[in-house]
């Protein structure tokens, strides 16, 4: 198993699984999410079920895209050809993308523990060393560890106050 990989299933719990009601956001256009992600463990969820559910991070709760957040991570980690576009979402979500401006993104945010938020930074390190980069992919880079910095900072801030 390659050790981001067991990083990840270490820091992130498989139990309990949300309840699909709690996980997706009732919408008409999230059958897809209900029928692959609904009511099943992260871990269970293959590379292709989540290039098909990536659109899933805007139509996920904060509840369930902390859930799913490692099988994405995952499914990128173990078979990116498969996974295909759950990269460009995943580092999207890491760099406070324009899509995820609201209070829902900063509520699953919240919910990110330091462990959970350490794997995310070793994610960012293993994306900016397995890819081919330009100046486009170095600045995403970038933004999302300063992204990911301020969280940390903000959570001493607190802590230590």
């Amino acid at each position: 198993m390659d050790p981001l990989v067991a990083d990840i299933a270490s820091c992130f719990p498989v139990n309990p699984v949300p309840a699909a009601r709690d996980a997706i956001i009732d919408t008409y256009m999230v059958e897809h999410l209900h029928e692959i992600l609904g009511d099943k463990p992260w871990p269970s969820l293959s590379p292709i079920e989540c290039r098909h559910c990536s659109d899933g991070f805007t139509f996920l709760t904060p509840i369930g895209l902390h859930y799913y957040l490692p099988a994405y991570m995952t499914a990128e980690v173990v078979d990116a050809e498969e996974a295909d576009v759950v990269i460009d979402s995943l580092i999207g979500l890491f760099q406070r993308d324009r899509f995820y401006r609201d209070d829902r993104y900063l509520e699953f945010w919240n919910l990110v523990t330091d462990d959970q938020l350490a794997i995310i930074g070793h994610w960012v390190d293993h994306y900016e060393t397995t890819y081919d980069f330009n100046d486009c992919t170095q600045s995403e880079v970038t933004i999302a560890r300063t992204w990911l910095a301020t969280l940390s900072d903000a959570r001493h801030s607190k802590n230590d106050g």
